[in-house]
């Protein structure tokens, strides 16, 4: 049997990391990270028993959709015989309005564009001839096909929360996930309040009980290509992106996740302003309009956007390699966090860092060293730079030092807890407390 290309949308890339976030906000990391490892095994065995799943009665350029309930999700996926590829449109939780969705859905949109945006109608009709019936046309206008000098940009997602929003707003501040609470913001509220604050809102708005307006707040989540932005970048951009989308007139809190093999931001506001008490309105006109403002400021910021639409895809061994690689930097930044946290001088970092197995060179200073540091640890194909383009910025040389010698020179407060008071000076021995 020829085996089948596994191929899969951004729609599919980012339905499985929201699903992930809900398992791991639910029930824990490790739950989440095995739904991950599972459900890769499950599409990669969709090209041998990819005709044995029912299909749906709803067409995506001619191809019936296929499901595949894997839960608590559903597969969705249509098969391309001519070319041997099996392309994965969504992910979708069980509860979701699954049929409504896939209805809606005109196009999807692909990760990586093997063909150039000019020849890629023609292209796709030559690879799929079952297509040729159907009408199909590129998005206009500058920036719809690379991005900004042909590369991917920030992708931003939004949606409502109708319930928990303080289980919303403590999952995304969680100091695991924010570099110790290093990279959370807010406006017009706390953090540790933002629920509290967004419901007297809320109570004061003149259509609280309108039915349709249901959502107590909204999630904005914006995610940048990995590698591309430090930590502090993100973060402030996320800050440039609420501040711009928001006017000041919205309660928010800003964090930004340090945890995964990609930086991203997620954005929690009240869907209620403090001006006039009146409800976000969540629309396409609005979404296109985040879309907008993140790419205005991805370029203001000389970092690249995500807009991918019209886009042959990518192999899913391909995306699953790049994931691999991003979780490795992962893990090198946790370590030298964590490293950072335990040792006194740079010369102990190193030897810790040894100690931990990875190999490390061009970590010396000076007029004939090499720019970059590297590491490597033994799972690693080849050695990965201290760099701010690959790491970010915190982790060259010079920021490492830098970080371990500000540490030595912070200020502690005395503590008082066992002092001792002589109570037979003049101001203490006549306290009526003391003579009882």
């Amino acid at each position: 049997m020829q085996e089948y290309k596994i191929i899969l949308t951004w729609e599919a890339i980012y339905d499985v990391t929201d699903i992930a976030d809900y398992i791991e906000e639910e029930f824990g990391q490790q739950r989440a990270d095995r739904f991950q490892s599972d459900l890769k095994e499950q599409m990669q065995n969709l090209g041998q028993f990819s005709t044995a799943f029912p299909r749906t009665q709803i067409l995506y350029r001619g191809y019936s959709i296929h499901k595949r309930s894997f839960p608590p999700s559903i597969i969705f996926y249509i098969i391309m015989e001519e070319t041997k590829e099996i392309h994965i449109l969504r992910v979708l939780r069980h509860e979701r309005d699954w049929e409504n969705i896939l209805l809606q859905r005109s196009t999807y949109t692909y990760p990586e564009n093997e063909y150039p945006a000019g020849q890629y109608q023609q292209q796709f009709e030559s690879d799929h001839p079952s297509y040729k019936q159907y009408q199909y046309s590129l998005p206009k206008g500058p920036g719809r096909y690379k991005g900004v000098n042909g590369k991917n940009m920030a992708v931003t997602k939004i949606h409502g929360i109708k319930t928990t929003v303080d289980k919303a707003i403590e999952y995304i501040c969680n100091p695991d996930k924010t570099d110790q609470n290093l990279y959370i913001s807010s406006f017009a509220c706390s953090p540790e309040t933002a629920a509290l604050d967004f419901k007297y809102t809320l109570d004061h708005t003149h259509d609280c009980r309108d039915p349709h307006n249901t959502n107590k707040a909204f999630h904005l989540i914006q995610a940048f290509s990995p590698g591309e932005v430090s930590y502090e970048e993100a973060h402030q951009i996320g800050r440039e992106l609420a501040d711009r989308l928001l006017e000041g007139k919205y309660s928010y809190v800003l964090t930004t996740h340090t945890d995964k093999g990609h930086v991203h931001n997620h954005l929690i506001f009240c869907s209620a302003d403090n001006i006039t008490f009146s409800h976000y309105h969540d629309c396409k006109k609005n979404y296109w309009k985040i879309r907008n403002l993140s790419d205005t400021l991805c370029q203001e910021h000389n970092l690249s956007t995500i807009m991918p639409n019209g886009k042959k895809g990518m192999k899913y061994n391909e995306w699953a390699a790049n994931k691999s690689e991003s979780s490795k930097k992962t893990q090198l930044r946790k370590d030298i966090n964590q490293t950072i946290r335990i040792v006194s001088t740079y010369s102990e970092f190193l030897t810790f860092m040894e100690a931990k197995g990875y190999e490390i060179k061009n970590a010396e200073f000076g007029e004939n060293s090499r720019k970059y540091i590297t590491f490597r640890s033994p799972d690693m194909s080849r050695p990965v730079r201290g760099s701010a383009k690959s790491l970010g910025k915190n982790f060259t040389k010079e920021r490492i030092k830098e970080r371990i010698n500000n540490k030595l020179h912070r200020t502690t407060v005395p503590s008082v807890r066992n002092k001792l008071i002589d109570t037979n000076t003049p101001n203490i021995a006549g306290n009526i407390g003391l003579q009882k």
